[in-house]
């Protein structure tokens, strides 16, 4: 282990490390000289800014999805909208909002495999979900039970109180394989990339400082003994190459010969290929498109796919955990309206909403809504055919009875 975490008070290390440090630890070891490349503060994956800014766009794209409380029902599941489905989705705690903390919540399930949080009830109403950081909890498992019969904990540091799994909402992120209850992160699986873009920082660090490199080299003819020195090469600048006036051009004998001399780039050393090689690495890992780790160009299909994947999974296990935790309704559950992340050109939606509205299927104000504009009185009815009319009176065309024509061109009721 490196002295570098040895000397750290905060994070002492011992040979039983404890939980919470082993996200310190575990991309450092096996390294002596790696402190050189690792920016000073460094601690923990979050840290680092491409992991960093990959996790907080996963986090931003889950947060800004409204959640919906849904009901089955003969015809089909519809929304219902209550005091539960507004305490969810607009006000599930005082100290922030839901955006704020579903992007806190996703933030620590790919952080640190768990993100714990304990609702609060007043009067048989919540009231409260309160957020529980990495580090002020554990999850202790109850070995007095059967092994088939296996649970856990959670104890807070804080009171040291015990709560049992079903009071408090527990979300998880890449199950433990031996603790499958139990979340863990990918910090292993991204060590060796942190190591890479905390050494290629570090090499771009070296050249935007390095003064070793001179611009030009003179070539002058004088006794080894008079550039020995750095007084007699302080000596020869100022008779040949200072001038009092800035511009000035030098005055130099013939027997003095300059050279411009071009110093390595970061492209020279390859580093750009690199840093864009290891960014395409964490954007697989983390399940990003890479363009969102700023290599290449938005395209519309990988970040679809990228919603209803990647997306679709985060989304999943809190919509699961909060349904079988909140809800007492069997034909009741919660879901992320994933479908307003999905990237769509307003042109092509507006028109496959218009094919679905002069079949019947969606309604004017429906059409309206997808299009970000206000209801209409009116635009409720299902319309269908050419004439756009009620779907229930279909039938009454008059073309349509006894082999009749209409009077006109245009079909009537």
């Amino acid at each position: 282990m490196l002295d570098f975490f040895k000397r750290d008070k905060e994070y002492p290390y011992v040979d039983g490390k404890k939980e919470e440090e082993k996200a310190l630890i575990a991309w450092s070891y096996d390294c002596d000289d790696y402190v050189r490349y690792i920016p000073h503060g460094y601690r923990s994956l979050i840290d680092c800014p491409e992991i960093k800014s990959g996790i907080e766009k996963i986090g931003e794209i889950v947060s800004s999805m409204s959640i919906h409380l849904m009901k089955n029902t003969e015809n089909g599941d519809v929304r219902v909208k209550n005091g539960l489905s507004r305490f969810i989705d607009i006000t599930p705690s005082s100290k922030m909002n839901r955006q704020l903390l579903f992007s806190w919540i996703v933030q620590e399930m790919m952080l640190y495999g768990n993100a714990l949080v304990i609702p609060h009830t007043r009067k048989g109403y919540f009231v409260e979900l309160e957020a529980i950081p990495h580090g002020e909890y554990s999850l202790i498992d109850d070995d007095r039970t059967f092994k088939q019969n296996r649970t856990y904990y959670i104890s807070l540091d804080r009171d040291n109180k015990i709560y049992k799994p079903d009071e408090v909402l527990h979300f998880r992120f890449n199950p433990n394989m031996k603790r499958p209850w139990i979340g863990d992160s990918q910090e292993i699986i991204l060590k060796d990339l942190i190591n890479g873009l905390g050494q290629a920082r570090g090499t771009v660090h070296d050249f935007l400082e390095n003064q070793m490199l001179p611009t030009v080299i003179v070539s002058v003819d004088a006794l080894p003994s008079d550039l020995k020195s750095e007084e007699g090469r302080d000596s020869i600048e100022k008779r040949f190459i200072k001038r009092a006036k800035s511009g000035q051009p030098w005055i130099i004998p013939s027997m003095m010969e300059v050279e411009q001399m071009r110093p390595l780039t970061l492209n020279d050393v390859g580093i750009n290929e690199r840093v864009e090689i290891d960014k395409k690495t964490v954007a697989s890992i983390l399940g990003l498109p890479e363009f969102l780790l700023g290599v290449g160009e938005f395209d519309t299909e990988s970040y679809n796919n990228f919603i209803r994947t990647k997306i679709a999974v985060i989304c999943k296990a809190i919509e699961q955990e909060l349904t079988r935790k909140i809800l007492l309704d069997d034909g009741s559950y919660f879901v992320f309206n994933r479908k307003s992340m999905l990237s769509y050109d307003l042109d092509t939606l507006g028109g496959l909403y218009m094919d679905l509205f002069e079949h019947g299927i969606v309604t004017g104000n429906e059409v309206r809504d997808v299009m970000g504009m206000s209801p209409l009185k009116g635009l409720d009815d299902l319309l269908i055919l050419e004439n756009y009319i009620p779907v229930d009176k279909s039938g009454e065309q008059k073309k349509l009875k006894d082999g009749g024509e209409p009077d006109s061109g245009e079909d009537t009721v």
